[in-house]
């Protein structure tokens, strides 16, 4: 009988411990299960992060590209401004040598009368050439 009592101690025992162990393997799996939803919890925030800032990247490479082609376009236009400029002081020079010759012609044949006689001063002393500025 005190053998029986002694195997049903040390059973009792290895039972307790068992009971204990399986307690705190439970405790350790739902501590894991806890921090597992943390962590799906975490990639489903970080994927929608990902998502945003995928997108966000997508604009403003969009900007960017709208941005180098507004510069290509004005610089283009920097570089033809020297050509331009020069276009346009010679459209003026001649403006001012084909004007002062169509006033001539209508002063003579619309008024009758001679440039020198309507100014007052000679033609010669007249300006022949228009400077613009541009700025």
């Amino acid at each position: 009988f005190e053998v029986f009592k002694q195997q049903t101690k040390l059973a009792l025992n290895d039972y307790g411990e068992m009971q204990y162990r399986e307690a705190t393997m439970r405790s350790d799996l739902n501590n894991l299960q806890v921090h597992c939803k943390e962590k799906d919890l975490l990639i489903s925030e970080l994927r929608n992060q990902t998502t945003a800032l995928t997108h966000e990247t997508h604009e403003l490479e969009e900007k960017l590209l709208k941005v180098r082609e507004e510069m290509e376009r004005r610089t283009a236009d920097v570089e033809l401004l020297p050509e331009l400029y020069k276009k346009l002081q010679y459209y003026e020079s001649e403006e001012a040598v084909h004007g002062v010759e169509f006033a001539r012609r209508v002063v003579d044949e619309v008024l009758g009368k001679s440039m020198e006689e309507l100014t007052g001063r000679l033609p010669s002393s007249m300006p022949m050439e228009k400077r613009t500025q541009i700025c």
